[in-house]
């Protein structure tokens, strides 16, 4: 919760939003400390708006539940929901997702996915996460064409593949490939970047920019 003391703005209206991962909750994990829990309830009591943009396509049961936030964009903020109606979803085209899909990456391990499932290319021998079998996973062979919101990629030269398509497709939003997550690679459909959802979230929650703070830290491609 340090992290969201720096250029702290004085008075309400108030928005407070978080990452997850190395800042709500510990890198990859799924609960949310109790004293953190608490430290957000006494937040929401004084009247300060909270929202949680994050890489990951969904935040766990157990956080939405902890920090009860008033906004939350996921898919590093491709997807935007708020008052509990979907506002903004980015998707891929045809095109991206098959420029996406043409990976150079022997070996690599592919995760697509939607808003209602994940589908998942893993290497001969590869056993799937355990993140993986909770969700439910699908063959890539039978991911959709359409209504594709994110690829992860899990590769030691995922760096080579963010070169690319940065270049060949920058429209698209590519992060990770270095450190702290030299081996994860997440790609987004155009309007998928966290500094935009948090201006839209600002927007829906009638909260002025300068009065709203971001705790971030880096992104996983989950």
């Amino acid at each position: 919760m340090s992290a969201a003391r720096a250029s702290f703005p004085r008075g309400l209206p108030l928005l407070l939003a978080f990452d997850l991962d190395g800042t709500l909750i510990r890198d990859g994990g799924t609960e949310l400390p109790p004293a953190t829990a608490q430290a957000l309830a006494r937040l929401r009591s004084l009247g300060v708006k909270l929202a949680i943009i994050t890489g990951r396509d969904t935040p766990p049961r157990s956080v939405r539940e902890g920090v009860q936030a008033d906004a939350t964009a996921t898919n590093n903020g491709g997807r935007i929901e708020a008052g509990g109606e979907l506002h903004a979803q980015a998707e891929f085209s045809l095109e991206d997702v098959q420029a996406v899909l043409a990976h150079e990456l022997q070996g690599a391990r592919l995760v697509l996915f939607t808003p209602e499932a994940i589908y998942v290319d893993l290497p001969p021998g590869r056993e799937p996460e355990p993140w993986m079998v909770a969700r439910g996973y699908h063959p890539l062979s039978e991911a959709p064409q359409t209504g594709i919101v994110k690829a992860g990629f899990y590769h030691p030269e995922v760096a080579t593949l963010a070169r690319r398509l940065r270049k060949t497709r920058p429209h698209l939003v590519v992060t990770g490939g270095q450190e702290p997550y030299p081996h994860f690679l997440t790609v987004t459909p155009t309007g998928a970047h966290k500094a935009a959802a948090l201006t839209r979230i600002a927007e829906l929650l009638e909260v002025p920019l300068e009065r709203t703070v971001r705790s971030a830290t880096a992104t996983t491609t989950r």
